[in-house]
């Protein structure tokens, strides 16, 4: 189960649709960017996020679970 800032930076990703870059989930959760991109990249590891090269980071079905279950609580 992910952490606290881990599920801000999820919730974040499902406000922007799903899918958005690293610099905008941090600018929403107002985290450093470099700190933002380890939490992504752990995230990814742990196949909550996809995450490109490109910057992109995309919601999986595992990570959409969390962020609908802790909504209902």
């Amino acid at each position: 189960m992910p952490s606290g800032t881990e599920l801000q930076v999820l919730e974040a990703v499902k406000k922007r649709s799903g899918e958005t870059t690293v610099s905008a989930v941090a600018k929403d959760i107002k985290m450093s960017l470099d700190y933002t991109r380890v939490m992504c990249r752990s995230l990814g590891q742990a196949d909550y996020l996809d995450v490109f090269r490109s910057g992109k980071i995309r919601l999986t079905l595992k990570g959409r679970n969390v962020v609908e279950k802790k909504g209902d609580r």
